[in-house]
């Protein structure tokens, strides 16, 4: 019996080690989808950040999941410092999307450094959970 358990907690620690290998390393601004049209963005690094403003790029998608070509471009000014471990909400009511897992990150401008890395974004799927994506599918967004 005790060979049996050892057989399958040996596969379980590995999936849980991979699947943490897939967060981001060196993210510093996580930016979750609190409802359509409201984001939340915190500040996952050690020292402050001032963040003037990013561009999110929507990519349309058919109903099966394909993306079609299209693209909306979303700019979210911000211009407030977070400090570490702190959140920001900020409205985009221009554009009344909701971050997709069809989103990525263009670019964000931290008063006179332009960064095109360094940006986790989550989303609420149809079941009402924040996650990411990975090349193996979905995770919940780190805390």
């Amino acid at each position: 019996m005790k060979k049996i358990l050892s057989f399958f907690a040996v596969p379980a620690i590995m999936a849980s080690a991979s699947l943490a290998s897939y967060i981001p390393p060196t993210y510093v601004l996580r930016v979750e989808t609190v409802k359509p049209g409201l984001l939340r963005l915190t500040n996952t690094s050690t020292q402050p950040i001032y963040v003037k403003s990013f561009i999110l790029r929507n990519h349309t998608v058919n109903e099966l999941g394909k993306r079609t070509g299209e693209v909306d471009k979303i700019l979210v000014d911000v211009n407030a410092a977070i400090a570490p471990g702190h959140s920001v909400l900020e409205s985009i009511d221009k554009y009344p999307y909701r971050t997709t897992a069809h989103t990525e990150l263009v670019q964000w401008n931290e008063r006179r450094k332009v960064h095109r890395d360094g940006l986790l974004i989550c989303f609420i799927n149809d079941f009402n959970h924040n996650v990411f994506v990975t090349p193996n599918g979905h995770l919940p967004c780190p805390k």
